[in-house]
């Protein structure tokens, strides 16, 4: 049996996301994928003969809700108007057979109706398809989340990373998660020099070890939003530490946008509490293959996910809104990231916030 309170859940939803887009200010996305909203709610409230103002208290409470990802409006005009062209279609037919009506003169008065939604539907969520891709082609990378940041300390002459190698790989698929690979060059007295390894991501493991006062470094090692070290391989425990780090990150999580603008990065990072941090730009490799041809990994073909390639310190913050507006690396032409972290270099601290490039 149909539901005829359907059509206006969607309304609703649609409104969500209109309001969403208001309070982050994108006043041109609010205009165009409001349009729609508006419309459609009026016309299911006018079908069903309530009044717009009966159900302003049901649209309050949903806006009041958290927010929805605005890309799954892309194609909600458009899907939208569909199903109410469907849907009028439904109660035409049904309206025709009470009333002993031919349907085909009832269809071809409703049939401008039809065409109507349909074309407003395409323009409206043509133009909000045509906008998202504009902001793609500049390189606006607005914040969504990382909500943890995972390094992996792992290298191409240890026997036992490549199970934490696929892991990380495993989990950079999850949006809420940064994972980088800084490949480790202590391992390279054993038969095997890393093509990857850079001696700045040793000294990186080793001032978080100097930093937590355990002075303990290993591979595979892990370490979460820079405090909490785990072997890289243990998916349980990595779990489990993520669980417990959300609650952290709900509270001081810092929100950082992103651009480029394909010569220059632009970093707008958010406000919070009054403390300093360092912004760090690392320049990653979205994937590297490597074959191994001696060492305890001989033979073997490695494949490790968002290797990073160089760390440099970009800026300082203290709490209050910063911009930083720098030319882009050379060697970030695949990708890269920013990260908000206690500390410098030499003592690394915990990870603040964090965004990323597409594709990492």
């Amino acid at each position: 049996m149909e539901n005829p309170t359907a059509p206006l859940g969607k309304s609703f939803y649609q409104i969500r996301v209109y309001s969403s887009a208001i309070l982050k200010k994108q006043w041109g996305n609010a205009i165009i994928m409001g349009c729609p909203s508006i419309l459609s709610f009026t016309i299911f409230s006018r079908w069903k003969g309530l009044p717009l103002a009966s159900n302003l208290p049901e649209v309050f409470r949903i806006i009041s809700t958290e927010s929805t990802d605005t890309r799954r409006i892309q194609f909600g005009c458009i899907r939208f108007s569909w199903q109410s062209s469907l849907f009028f279609s439904r109660k035409i037919t049904a309206l025709s057979e009470m009333n002993s009506r031919p349907q085909n003169s009832l269809r071809s008065k409703a049939l401008p109706i039809f065409g109507v939604l349909l074309v407003f539907g395409a323009i409206i969520g043509g133009a909000t398809i045509g906008i998202e891709a504009q902001a793609g082609a500049i390189g606006d990378y607005s914040y969504q989340g990382p909500r943890n940041v995972l390094e992996l300390f792992t290298s191409q002459g240890c026997a036992s990373c490549e199970p934490a190698d696929k892991l990380l790989s495993s989990m950079a698929r999850r949006p809420e998660l940064l994972v980088l690979s800084l490949p480790i060059d202590y391992w390279d007295y054993y038969g095997w020099k890393d093509t990857l390894a850079d001696p700045a991501f040793t000294a990186r493991q080793r001032a978080y070890a100097t930093a937590r006062g355990d002075r303990q470094i290993y591979t595979p090692q892990t370490i979460i939003d820079g405090v909490v070290p785990i072997v890289g391989s243990d998916a349980e425990k990595i779990g489990e530490v993520l669980h417990q780090r959300a609650a952290a990150a709900n509270s001081h999580w810092i929100p950082i946008r992103l651009s480029d603008s394909g010569s220059r990065v632009h970093v707008s990072i958010g406000a919070g509490a009054e403390e300093s941090a360092s912004v760090f730009l690392l320049s990653v490799d979205p994937v590297s293959t490597v074959q191994i041809r001696r060492g305890e990994n001989a033979g073997r073909s490695a494949t490790y996910t968002n290797v990073v390639k160089r760390i440099q310190k970009i800026g300082e913050w203290d709490g209050s809104v910063r911009d930083i507006d720098i030319p882009k690396p050379v060697d970030a032409k695949n990708g890269y990231v920013i990260l908000l972290q206690r500390g410098d270099l030499a003592r690394p601290g915990e990870i603040l916030g964090a965004a990323k490039t597409p594709g990492l």
